[in-house]
């Protein structure tokens, strides 16, 4: 009886937890999908999964634009005091796990990591003075890794269960089309501006020419006049002239 009520126990705190993911998967996936501000669409994402695992830590990470082999860390959110600085970039080549999982689009979890110097030095990028297990997921659109969710339990020291990493798959899904959403509407507010910009320019330039323009009749006019003006001149004297003979 004994060992039949601790598993029954094991069996509810483990129910317990997976109706805690699912409502914070779905609050999560609300507040993701709920803003097309791309700064906003990170930050929710980063404190979502970190909410959803119960983890110490979350970061979103994407490779440069110019050099696939560079990531930089767009968004890290934790409870901890950690000293993150805002901003990291480290080379894809120096972080296997990381690079595993974008070049094989599958999630990686790590939990021995005491002698691992490549995510010690990871964690100390991501403002931790410890390490501990890792879940790294990729983001993944039309079949290609655009970004990476790194999870970590550098404090607590909690390794990643299969539930959870089921979770943070279905989050990442949502993530990278929130993601891709929110950098096409970048994109097109950037284009909007440009646009508006050059037909400001054009039409600054238009009232120049015009303005160039009315005065070059305006001139036009005046040596109008004054041609005339001459011209009756000279019929006058022309005329007095003749009168003269």
């Amino acid at each position: 009886l004994s060992a039949r009520g601790r598993m029954l126990q094991d069996i509810s705190n483990e129910s317990l937890e997976q109706i805690k993911g699912l409502l914070f998967l779905f609050e999560t996936g609300q507040k993701t999908t709920a803003s097309l501000d791309l700064r906003q669409v990170l930050d929710n994402a980063v404190q979502g999964v970190a909410q959803v695992l119960n983890a110490d830590l979350c970061a979103l990470a994407f490779p440069d634009e110019k050099d696939a082999n560079q990531i930089s860390i767009a968004a890290l959110y934790s409870p901890l005091q950690l000293k993150w600085k805002g901003e990291a970039t480290f080379a894809l080549n120096d972080q296997q796990a990381i690079k595993h999982a974008m070049r094989r689009r599958r999630q990686v979890v790590t939990t021995d990591v005491e002698d691992s110097i490549a995510l010690q030095k990871l964690y100390t990028l991501l403002g931790s003075d410890e390490t501990g297990p890792l879940m790294v997921q990729p983001l993944l659109r039309e079949n290609r890794a655009t970004g990476i969710i790194i999870v970590g339990n550098p404090r607590t020291k909690r390794p990643f269960s299969t539930s959870q990493g089921k979770l943070c798959q279905t989050l990442a899904d949502q993530i990278a089309v929130s993601v891709e959403n929110a950098r096409l509407y970048r994109d097109m507010e950037e284009k909007a501006g440009q646009l508006t910009s050059a037909l400001r320019k054009q039409e600054t330039e238009s009232e120049k020419h015009k303005a160039i323009w009315e005065a070059e009749v305006q001139r036009s006019k005046e040596d109008a006049e004054l041609f005339a003006h001459r011209l009756y001149e000279l019929e006058i004297r022309a005329k007095k002239d003749i009168e003269e003979l």
